[in-house]
């Protein structure tokens, strides 16, 4: 049989050539969605929820570390509006005088900036402690370092905005970025000095979810006291605490609920005592089904209603299960599901052989509290406990 090699060497070119377009196309596809703009998006009612873990130690004079203390808030970023605009839920399970709302509006590049309680937009974000969600920018581009200027709400006003340069170090559908601030920031409050240096921030973005799902950011923080200087060591970890679920809520009435807190907070912190009967009343007829927010109300109507008085030192938590200590896996699962579905949730106080999941603090027994978590874990039998402030 005669070959015609001429033919078959010009379909063998002609293939390869196609080939080499279409691997040529797939890596120029590739990498166009590989540094593709990452862009914060929230949908109205939809609820991010995250863990946020602060690890503290002091660097002791000759540059050993001291033993680390460790604090856990959870935050709760609720969409009440178009544009981004969120609620942030700020709590420590255990501890519901720390807790917070504020109302913030997000910028698709990462920026965050606080509404007061008219909505109008501030020049800072919200700082918890030194996290500030406005340390985790979202530059468009490569993977080149940019010079960015932002505004850390963990400084004064005088000392911000700050100069830093953030770069993407990897690419792909869950891009990693990283934050470091040009130099240290120094500044005095009441004559004493205070310093903050050394801070990074490296976190990841998860393009399908269109939020930034974990971070790490770490700093030297300055601090002078009568003794001497001090210094120390901080870490923050945040991770997604949960998938991203949409509150059953009208966002709208949970705007309204959200600004209600914000001005309690504000009258609260100025004691201007003319305010509380309305700002109470205001509170009151909010319509709040949202738990950790329900919470938070709830404690500031507390507060107004006996302003000066001295905390309480009782408050009360729901009981959701007891169980032995060996079963401690599933016990975390049972509390994945009740921060899942809107709950503050810590475990009591273990023992050796028994660990209680709690719900709260709350400062007073609440029926439509009970009346929900039972509706909601058929299989468990919820009680209100006393528990320590």
């Amino acid at each position: 049989m005669h070959w015609n090699t001429g033919r078959l060497k010009k379909q063998v070119t002609i293939a390869a050539s196609v080939a080499g377009l279409f691997l040529f196309a797939i890596g120029i596809l590739a990498f166009i969605i590989a540094l593709r703009p990452c862009r914060l998006a929230f949908e109205p009612g939809q609820v991010v929820s995250y863990r946020l873990t602060s690890t503290t130690c002091e660097i002791l004079q000759d540059g050993r570390r001291g033993p680390a203390r460790a604090e856990e808030r959870l935050i709760s970023l609720v969409c009440t509006g178009p544009d981004n605009e969120v609620a942030l839920i700020s709590t420590t399970p255990g501890s519901g005088r720390r807790d917070r709302v504020s109302l913030l509006d997000f910028s698709p590049e990462g920026t965050a900036y606080k509404l007061d309680t008219a909505a109008r937009p501030s020049d800072v974000g919200v700082a918890i402690g030194f996290f500030d969600f406005n340390l985790m920018p979202l530059p468009a581009g490569s993977e080149q370092p940019k010079d960015v200027s932002i505004t850390y709400a963990a400084l004064p006003p005088g000392r911000n905005p700050v100069q830093g340069k953030v770069r993407r170090t990897k690419s792909g559908t869950k891009p990693v970025f990283q934050l470091k601030l040009r130099s240290s920031v120094e500044w005095l409050v009441d004559n004493h000095y205070h310093q903050v240096r050394n801070l990074v921030s490296t976190y990841r973005f998860n393009t399908a979810k269109g939020v930034v799902d974990q971070a790490t950011i770490k700093l030297i923080a300055g601090i002078e006291r009568e003794d001497r200087d001090h210094h120390f060591e901080v870490e923050m970890a945040l991770e997604l605490d949960g998938p991203i679920r949409r509150s059953d809520e009208d966002p709208r009435r949970l705007r309204d609920a959200v600004l209600a807190s914000a001005e309690a907070e504000d009258v609260l912190d100025g004691d201007r005592r003319e305010r509380f009967p309305a700002v109470a009343e205001r509170l009151r007829v909010a319509s709040i089904g949202l738990p950790q927010l329900r919470a938070i109300t709830d404690r500031l109507i507390s507060e107004i209603q006996n302003p000066g008085a001295p905390p309480d030192p009782k408050s009360f938590a729901v009981r959701l299960a007891t169980g032995p200590a060996r079963e401690r896996a599933g016990a975390e699962t049972l509390a994945r599901k009740a921060i899942a579905a809107g709950y503050r949730v810590y475990f009591g106080q273990p023992t050796s052989s028994q660990l209680s999941i709690l719900i709260g603090p709350y400062p007073a027994p609440d029926p439509v509290v009970i009346s929900a978590l039972a509706r909601a874990f058929p299989d468990h039998r919820p009680e209100w406990i006393e528990v320590p402030r």
